[in-house]
């Protein structure tokens, strides 16, 4: 209800008199302003929602900072320059560093925070993987996962493009969603929107043969 539907509620007799609807309305307004804030707070504090303070509270109780202890270089737009270019490259802000980026901006953040809270409840195992990977990306992705039974696995990420930031989040391992022990030894996307090329694999989400499908870009982890 609002502060104007409470004071209809007064009896007849004390509506005509002024300065008692304004003692009444000064006394109720900061409770009718305070349930709201309350009302607000999960939506707020959602990670499909919050932003700015709020998103960084869900990232101390998640275990995952927004600052990147190294610059993320190679991630700003620069027209002409492949890779960085209209919807790959970040928007350098007013205060970020020159050399690199490393305060993440909302958006990227709140996939590092969906990546983490998946890791924790993780199994460990490939099935459990592919929901992750699509609860991370928001099924924006195709993801396909090749193990190779010694230990390391190759992740094909296809069927959108994958912007600057995320690809370098998954160079540094930022964004690794892997068992422990386990090393990717790259990630695989294409150079444009699009499937990966693949041999002797029938047409599907993320592969295609021979003239539709698209060479893979290797991204190494350090």
């Amino acid at each position: 209800m609002t502060v104007d539907q409470y004071l209809e509620l007064l009896t007849q007799a004390h509506k005509d008199q002024p300065r008692f609807v304004a003692t009444v309305r000064a006394s109720i307004t900061p409770l009718v302003k305070l349930r709201d804030v309350l009302a607000g707070m999960p939506e707020a504090f959602d990670l499909d929602t919050a932003v700015g303070v709020q998103q960084d509270v869900c990232g101390e109780w998640i275990g995952v900072s927004r600052h990147v202890p190294t610059p993320l270089t190679g991630v700003y737009l620069s027209w002409g320059a492949p890779g960085v270019g209209w919807a790959e490259g970040a928007w350098k802000g007013p205060s970020d560093p020159i050399d690199g980026m490393t305060s993440l901006p909302d958006d990227i953040y709140r996939v590092v925070l969906k990546a983490r809270v998946a890791l924790n409840r993780w199994d460990g195992s490939i099935p459990s993987a592919y929901t992750i990977w699509s609860t991370v990306f928001g099924g924006s992705l195709v993801i396909s996962i090749q193990d190779y039974q010694d230990m390391t696995m190759v992740v094909g990420l296809s069927g959108g493009l994958v912007d600057a930031t995320t690809r370098a989040l998954l160079i540094n391992g930022l964004l690794s969603i892997k068992p422990a022990g386990v090393r990717i030894r790259y990630y695989a996307t294409p150079p444009v929107t699009g499937k990966l090329f693949a041999w002797g694999v029938p047409d599907s989400a993320g592969f295609a043969g021979w003239g539709t499908g698209q060479w893979g870009n290797h991204l190494e982890p350090v």
